[in-house]
């Protein structure tokens, strides 16, 4: 999709005034790493900060929000709807139909706590951030799916905010582990991980800048995996399964 050059968005302005809430949640609890190492220990230096609310670049990741909003067609909300639900085996649809949880137990698993590990250092940095998201910066922002609300459970969701995005983290940390498994598909994995991420932007529910976010974050998270001996015994447990498995030059 093209994205001409437009007019500079209005300065955005965060919602600092208005009605008080009548329940303030509680401070947010960050579920430590499940596996491969301790997200409240992960260095996040890396990761740079969001673009400031008022800056030429806030104003850019805003405006191609709107653009895309506007030259949207049916057809791609209906796609946008899809990857807001997106199951991490959906891959398979560059891997083939034998790329499954059932017929692949042991990389299902691999995967679930690489992203477990994944979701845990994604919500920490969003609640470094707190960066809000498109629509709660701007109301001409009409999302075709329904961000996360700022309360679960009366204690404050991390996924509310929008930098860096969580899908985008996740898209690309399995295009990453997969890569680490499967090299010859390297390009075709991050190729999908791209176009999902793509489709957050599309949805209106994360800016440029989030999804950018989030595949640096992706990369912290594997480097830490790369670190960590467990990670390379699992990845020779998920080698040898594919070896089973997957069909010729499935890999």
């Amino acid at each position: 999709m093209r994205i001409p050059l437009a007019p500079p968005a209005l300065i955005l302005a965060l919602l600092v005034a208005g009605p008080v809430q009548s329940q303030t949640p509680e401070p947010a609890r960050l579920v430590p790493g499940h596996r491969f190492f301790d997200a409240r220990t992960l260095d996040l230096t890396p990761l740079p900060a969001p673009p400031a609310v008022g800056t030429l670049a806030a104003q850019a990741d805003l405006e191609t929000i709107l653009q895309l909003q506007a030259w949207r067609t049916a057809e791609e909300v209906a796609w946008a709807r899809k990857t807001d639900r997106l199951n991490y085996f959906d891959v398979a649809e560059v891997l083939g139909p034998w790329f499954t949880p059932s017929n692949l137990p042991v990389c299902a698993k691999l995967l679930q706590e690489a992203l477990g590990d994944g979701e845990s250092a994604n919500h920490a940095a969003k609640l470094q951030y707190r960066r809000l998201r498109p629509p709660i910066q701007d109301k001409r922002v009409q999302p075709c799916v329904t961000p996360p609300q700022e309360q679960k459970g009366g204690v404050l969701d991390p996924g509310y905010f929008s930098y860096p995005s969580g899908h985008a983290t996740a898209v690309f940390i399995t295009a990453h582990v997969l890569a680490d498994l499967m090299p010859a598909r390297r390009e075709a994995l991050f190729t999908w991980a791209r176009k999902n991420a793509w489709g957050r932007m599309l949805a209106g529910v994360h800016f440029p800048s989030d999804n950018l976010g989030g595949q640096i974050l992706a990369r912290i998270v594997h480097d830490a995996f790369l670190k960590n001996p467990d990670y390379a015994r699992a990845l020779e447990a998920c080698r040898a399964e594919l070896r089973a498995k997957a069909p010729a030059g499935g890999q």
